[in-house]
């Protein structure tokens, strides 16, 4: 599983400038996903909708070897075969790789969620944050830490958030000795953040163990309680 999201603040006031430059809604979309969100009863919201796609699917993609890149239409979401149930769900692709995405949503944000399956035995959440804007990134792996702990099957002794030389963020957990590792994305916009994590496949475990510097081995193993990095 290879995993990524995003959330966005829907009254945060350079999104809803952003919204009104025509200009940069058809440098982000292509022309289907434009008339896409046009078409919708509430087009401000599906913008953003289909922006934190792009982005899940962006953060997932950079996790197969994609080199980092600026422009969002490189990303296609399938406009023709959306799922609208309670939330959304649909697929987008990149350079030939298709990725499944489920996005949920309140009268405040849009969050996505995405991976290269079908988005099974995901954990993930959105929360308000409350700290100032330029501690939201340790108050965001502070709640995730938090939540986490609460999770029922989610039992370590530690729990420990680190990036990898890439700057992908990773969970490490150790039960009983043995380290645990998971996948990990983190987003957060305006007053609101949100995550999510899935489990690793084999090849992706060995590749993340061979570039995990061995002082985060080191401290999660010898930490005596949960703490972040």
């Amino acid at each position: 599983m290879i995993i990524g999201n995003d959330i966005v603040d829907l009254g945060c006031p350079m999104n809803k400038v952003s919204f009104k430059r025509k200009r940069w809604v058809q440098k982000a979309f292509s022309a289907k996903e434009v008339e896409f969100i046009y078409s919708q009863d509430d087009p401000y919201k599906a913008c953003w909708l289909f922006w934190s796609c792009k982005e899940a699917v962006y953060k997932s993609a950079l996790k197969t070897g994609l080199k980092p890149f600026m422009d969002p239409k490189r990303i296609s979401v399938d406009v023709e075969n959306i799922k609208i149930n309670k939330d959304l769900m649909g697929t987008a692709e990149i350079e030939g790789k298709n990725f499944s995405w489920y996005s949920i949503s309140a009268k405040e944000w849009v969050h996505t969620i995405c991976d290269d399956g079908e988005l099974k035995n995901t954990i993930y959440a959105t929360f308000e944050l409350n700290t100032n804007e330029k501690n939201h990134g340790k108050e965001l792996k502070d709640k995730v830490v938090a939540i986490l702990k609460k999770t029922e099957g989610f039992a370590f002794q530690n729990i420990f958030i680190d990036k990898t030389k890439k700057g992908i963020p990773y969970v490490y957990g150790l039960s009983e000795g043995r380290i645990q590792l998971f996948d990990l994305s983190l987003s957060h916009d305006g007053g609101f953040g949100a995550f999510c994590m899935g489990s690793l496949g084999h090849s992706q475990a060995s590749i993340l163990e061979k570039e995990l510097n061995q002082r985060s081995y080191n401290q999660v193993r010898s930490h005596p309680q949960p703490f972040l990095h």
